[in-house]
């Protein structure tokens, strides 16, 4: 595991590669390999008209995920509820996922059926983060977040109470941490070194505790690298590492309890955070802040921001967001854009030149409904399955400069994360991955094998809500239900240890 230290920017050396997961009609993007550190080795779900994210993970010689949350495109929630969603964004992160088939909301967080993920909840017109998902114009960041219980109208965060079978309505994997929005409240668990559990402290913990001064109208949740944002009524609040600004306070100083963003106007519907980076979605238009060394920003600059500027060209049409480790990818009336790092071809435009402002993804002009960016690859969902670009973007060890199809899947998705060197999708209310395995992260029981075709995660073989994927996590919402398999060094599974499990485990919420 790659370790990046807390107020010095893990971005200093090579590439960011970032994944993410990404559900029909959102997106979702997770932070990366190669890049001077990078994250989203998560990620996050979404649902059926829902958005999630991933996180991610970075290194300047060591490695930080992110996780994120989705949003946009409005919340999937089975039963028909929905609820208002955001998606955070993030520069690093992984995972993400995205589901559908549930309805979605203008912002809302999915809910039964919906999924927002690298950590986000999915909306409409959200974005996602690293390793996020969107769906139906929702979208994810890193680590994004699932929701997976039924919620009407948005999701209630602090004040939490403690949670039982179908409580959990979203949740989100972040780098080596995951946070979920549980009976009103919202809950975190894993590292903590720089206050993004949001706890007031900087201690980590290998259950869930609760985030402190969140009012009681979160509408999504989205972990990035080594930092969270949610979406409450009038704006979005940040906690955690803060060196390049992606708390978007205007400062840099980290914050272990939730702080304000600086005011993005009205009609915040998603948001999504990636390693040191973070997005949001208002009124239609991209809004991004925090590091910007590989352009991850997208406003033809290398500066830091410390607080939110305007994604270049896309002011509005913008349905989905999500938030790699180094790169962003959004939705765009059907089509998609990214921009950032691209060392690995995750722009998906033919090249591996970085791009300081949104490129046209191959291809992929319309007919796209979700996005998810991960480490150091991207996903979409369309009419035809899954398509990938970037490294390890055909499930092999090789990598794509423009999309191609993911081998045995042709419908039926509901939800895509994307992680560091792995992606999950619900297909047909099954959990199903591929790509790296070596610290269980597929959930088929067979740790330590890199698989280049879609395999069963055990157990999940229906009732899936939402997914998200993170560094070399997953977690994934089964009829309210947060279930988590992958690595575990740091207690991001949520179960009480430090035991990676190569099956799914059930998150041990108070």
């Amino acid at each position: 595991m790659l370790s990046v230290a807390c107020g010095r920017s893990p971005l200093d050396t090579l590439t960011a590669r970032s994944t993410g997961t990404t559900a029909i009609g959102g997106t979702a993007a997770t932070g990366g390999t190669r890049f001077a550190g990078g994250t989203n080795a998560t990620g996050g779900s979404l649902v059926t008209g829902g958005s999630s994210s991933a996180g991610g993970r970075t290194s300047t010689g060591g490695s930080a995920t992110t996780g994120g949350t989705t949003s946009a495109g409005g919340a999937a929630s089975t039963g028909g509820a929905t609820a208002q969603t955001a998606a955070t964004g993030g520069s690093r992160s992984t995972g993400g996922a995205a589901s559908v088939g549930g309805t979605t909301s203008t912002g809302g967080a999915t809910s039964a059926g919906g999924i927002s993920s690298r950590g986000g909840m999915t909306g409409a017109a959200g974005a996602s983060g690293m390793g996020g998902v969107v769906a139906n114009g929702g979208s994810t960041g890193i680590g994004g977040s699932v929701a997976g219980g039924s919620i009407t109208g948005r999701a209630a965060a602090s004040g939490g109470t403690t949670a039982v079978r179908g409580s959990v309505a979203a949740i989100s994997a972040g780098f080596n941490h995951a946070c979920a929005v549980v009976s009103g409240g919202v809950q975190c668990w894993g590292r903590n070194d720089c206050g993004q559990l949001g706890n007031g402290s900087t201690f980590d913990s290998r259950v869930p505790v609760q985030v402190y001064g969140l009012p009681s109208d979160v509408a999504a949740i989205s972990a990035g690298g080594l930092h969270t944002c949610a979406l409450v009524k009038g704006g979005v609040r940040c906690w955690g590492c803060n060196y390049g600004g992606q708390l978007g306070n205007d400062s840099t100083v980290d914050s272990p309890v939730p702080v304000p963003v600086q005011p993005l106007g009205a009609g915040i519907a998603a948001i999504s955070a990636g390693f040191a980076h973070t997005c949001a979605l208002a009124d239609g238009s991209a809004r991004c802040w925090g590091e910007n060394q590989l352009h991850q920003l997208g406003n033809d600059s290398t500066v830091d921001s410390h607080v939110p500027v305007q994604v270049l060209g896309l002011t509005s049409g913008v349905t989905a967001i999500s938030t790699g480790n180094a790169h962003t990818c959004a939705l765009v009336n059907g089509g998609i854009q990214c921009w950032g790092n691209n060392g690995n071809g995750q722009l998906g435009n033919n090249s591996w030149k970085e791009s300081p402002i949104p490129v046209q993804v191959y291809g992929l002009a319309s007919g796209a409904t979700a996005i998810a960016a991960g480490q150091s690859h991207s996903c979409a969902v369309t009419d035809s399955g899954v398509q990938c670009w970037g490294a390890f973007s055909d499930g092999e060890l090789a990598e794509s400069l423009v999309p191609v199809q993911v081998q045995g899947i042709t419908s039926g998705v509901t939800a895509i994360a994307a992680g560091e060197n792995h992606t999950c999708a619900v297909i047909n209310g099954g959990a199903r991955c591929w790509g790296d395995d070596g610290s269980g992260e597929l959930g088929d029981g067979n740790p330590n094998v890199f698989i280049p075709v879609p395999v069963q995660v055990q157990g999940l073989t229906s009732g899936v809500t939402a997914i998200t994927a993170f560094f070399r996590s997953t977690c994934s919402l089964v009829k309210g239900v947060a279930q988590c398999w992958g690595y575990n060094a740091e207690g991001e599974l949520g179960n009480g240890s430090t035991i990676d499990s190569a099956v799914p485990v059930q998150v041990r919420f108070p």
